[in-house]
């Protein structure tokens, strides 16, 4: 069967969808035929393929502001 998505294994063996954290080799691309038995190990919550790459913009949208290490010009100097 046709996934419709790119399923990558992890280090550990098993498949996960595009976007995980813990994707680390390609296993299976867009159009390539997937068995069976790999789509039953996808979790069920792999129906969208962009949830775990969304939950980690989101992380980062959370994060505050770093400070800005822009430095000032100083008054006695030249140009400043």
């Amino acid at each position: 069967m046709n996934a419709g998505r790119r399923i990558y294994r992890t280090a550990e063996g098993r498949h996960v969808v595009e976007g995980h954290p813990d994707a680390a080799f390609l296993a299976y691309g867009v159009a390539d035929e997937v068995p069976e038995e790999v789509l039953a190990e996808l979790p069920a919550a792999a129906g969208d393929d962009t949830e775990a790459a969304g939950d980690a913009q989101d992380d980062a949208k959370q994060r505050p502001a770093p400070a800005n290490k822009a430095r000032r010009a100083t008054a006695n100097k030249a140009g400043g």
